[in-house]
């Protein structure tokens, strides 16, 4: 597999990376690997793949999974869970929405992947040293999609007649 050589041979020069640098590089790394495998991967094939620690993998496949930039299917397999690993799915349809003050975008998607399509919002960050730092994202069945919307807007509502005026 050509992703095994690619990083292989970056994970020599991550000993030269400051932390940031090398959590960025792992990311990435684990990131390739599931665009790779759309069918899922498990930890171990991850680890055996990018020759990397579990806990490595699992810490960053982790923080990919909360920010919705990969999906943890379990799967009975006899008496055994597994944990598959997939890419979030294929991207049909991008916007981008700036907030008006300050250097956040929100991305708005529809993701395809076998359970169906799905709404996917992802707040991005400009970070001056970093650049692009995705610090959270959601993803909302499409057929679930005016309902989640409706209650959005109940709870907001509700949320603001609580909130004290100036």
């Amino acid at each position: 597999m050509q992703t095994e050589k690619i990083y292989k041979l970056e994970r020599n020069e991550m000993l030269k990376f400051a932390p940031d640098k090398k959590s960025e590089t792992v990311v990435n790394a684990i990131t390739q690997v599931l665009n790779n495998n759309s069918e899922g991967i498990s930890i171990s094939q991850i680890c055996k793949d990018l020759e990397m620690s579990r806990p490595t993998v699992a810490k960053h496949l982790e923080k990919l999974v909360a920010l919705r930039e990969a999906r943890k299917v379990t799967k009975e397999m006899g008496d055994v869970k597994i944990a598959f690993y997939y890419p979030i799915g294929v991207i049909k349809e991008e916007k981008q929405f700036h907030k008006q003050k300050g250097n956040t975008t929100y991305t708005f998607s529809v993701v395809e992947n076998e359970g169906g399509k799905y709404f996917y919002v992802k707040e991005i960050e400009l970070d001056p040293l970093k650049g692009e730092v995705v610090k959270g994202a959601i993803m909302i069945k499409g057929i679930n999609l005016i309902s989640f919307i409706e209650q959005l807007h109940s709870f907001s509502a509700k949320a603001m007649e609580s909130e004290p005026k100036p």
